[in-house]
């Protein structure tokens, strides 16, 4: 595995952890929790001019 994969995967492993309550357990390396995604980065999107 080339090292930027890694940092992918690793990377994907860390914002599963931390979105886990946020999703419900919802997130996986899956097609399907792309909507979850993409739900928050809506959510987030609607702040992002309080963001420096």
């Amino acid at each position: 595995m080339t090292t930027v994969l890694l940092d992918v995967v690793n990377t994907a492993k860390r914002a599963i952890d931390a979105f886990h309550e946020r999703s419900n357990g919802g997130l996986d390396f899956s097609e399907a929790s792309l909507s979850i995604v993409e739900e928050m980065l809506a959510e987030a999107s609607s702040h992002a001019e309080e963001m420096p």
